[in-house]
């Protein structure tokens, strides 16, 4: 049996001692204790580890905000009562403050850290603004995956959206005319409050141990605090937190930030920010992948000319390139397979990647794919939903599509 006490509360205890002495007599007596924050006034003062046997879970936008968390509260209490069942009963009167992650879909949060100074002009922030709206629909956003929040910085550090599981609200947010991102918080560039914020946001937003973090800084230049800098990304190293960085725009690319600073290589976003939706694939799977969140897996069924002893490494490659340009994410998320003088794609990417390149062929606006013409592309299967299919007719005299036929064949994969 598992007995269990959840409290919501939007303030603090005022009775702290008897309160105190409540708490530890019922995890004495093998009672779980949750507990439910509910306002940022609440999340300022969090209850002693020793008190809960799991860290609170935060519900920062209020009431209006509480059903949406429903299932993560859900999963918690589960999760609680999974780990009495599979642990030794000296467990109950432990006053460690984590619990084991749970075994269902593993949920991950995210803080996007965006450059606000006034380097950026109107035009490239409005470019930016459109890319945070891409970036929020390419991301796999849920109660049961990933958690977003957002800030903003420059001389002032400034939140837009507490982390959430909501993509509309975290859209909603960075739009608002008042509390939304604006331009131009200050001349000068200070990462440092904006990191030291984002490590506090993710701790408390930290449910049980072993659950997967990141924060991404999204910049044209370089910090003016630099050693606090150097001083905050190492502790959210420390804590777990995978550090990301997106470089925007010539002189940013020539300022590389050292490599202790960064848990991946920077995405460099060259031409700038009128080219920085066309990277949202590349981050959103930079994103995913640093939190253990893997992509849809979708087979692409696509009808090419020549025959299957044309595809040498080489060839394959060239194709490769023509997707990975076509659809912006790397060539390493590709792979292929020749077959009965086809190419059969099998891509991790976001959906949106594998719908792009269908669409694009089905419009004609890509015809060929490593200087081969590329007549139709069919969607066969996908790992995430239910079988589709996307079928473009043929204009032009070209081999069959792939079948599992047998005959000679050649494959490749990264």
């Amino acid at each position: 049996m598992c007995n269990t006490l959840i409290m919501y509360t939007d303030g603090a205890a005022r009775d702290t001692g008897d309160a105190e002495a409540a708490f530890l007599q019922a995890k004495k007596q093998g009672v779980r204790t949750l507990m439910v924050l509910v306002g940022e006034t609440a999340a300022l003062s969090p209850p002693p580890n020793a008190w809960l046997s799991a860290k609170p879970v935060l519900v920062e936008d209020g009431y209006s905000g509480l059903a949406a968390h429903t299932p993560q509260i859900t999963q918690d209490l589960c999760s609680s009562c999974q780990s009495i069942s599979s642990s030794s009963s000296s467990s109950s009167s432990s006053s460690s403050s984590s619990t084991a992650a749970p075994t269902t879909a593993v949920r991950s949060d995210v803080m996007l850290l965006l450059d606000a100074s006034s380097s950026i002009s109107t035009s490239d922030f409005k470019y930016f603004k459109e890319f945070v709206d891409a970036l929020v629909d390419n991301l796999p956003i849920s109660d049961s995956q990933m958690h977003i929040g957002v800030s903003e910085f420059a001389e002032q550090h400034r939140s837009v959206s507490s982390i959430s599981a909501d993509p509309e609200a975290v859209k909603s947010a960075c739009a608002n005319s008042d509390s939304g991102l604006v331009q131009n918080v200050g001349r000068r560039t200070s990462f440092a409050p904006s990191i030291k914020d984002a490590i506090d946001r993710l701790a408390r937003a930290k449910t049980y141990s072993g659950r997967p973090q990141a924060m991404i800084v999204m910049t044209d230049g370089a910090p003016r605090d630099r050693p606090e800098t150097t001083r905050y990304f190492g502790l959210a190293k420390e804590a777990g937190i995978q550090v990301l960085m997106v470089q925007v725009g010539a002189m940013a690319s020539l300022l590389k930030p050292p490599s202790s600073w960064l848990s991946a290589e920077p995405v460099l976003v060259t031409k700038g920010y009128t080219k920085l939706t066309e990277k949202v694939n590349t981050i959103a799977d930079l994103i995913t992948h640093s939190v253990g969140v893997t992509t849809s897996e979708t087979t692409i069924q696509l009808s090419m000319a020549g025959s299957v002893s044309e595809y040498d490494s080489a060839k394959i490659h060239q194709v490769k390139e023509s997707i990975a340009s076509a659809t912006n994410i790397g060539t390493g998320s590709i792979t292929l397979t020749v077959k009965a003088g086809s190419v059969v794609v099998t891509a991790i990417m976001p959906s949106a990647a594998a719908r792009t390149l269908v669409d694009k062929i089905e419009s004609k606006e890509l015809t060929s794919l490593g200087g081969t013409t590329v007549a139709g592309a069919t969607v066969i299967s996908s790992s995430s939903s239910s079988s589709s299919s996307s079928t473009s007719s043929s204009s032009s005299g070209s081999s069959p599509s792939a079948s599992s036929s047998s005959g000679s064949s050649s494959s490749a994969s990264s």
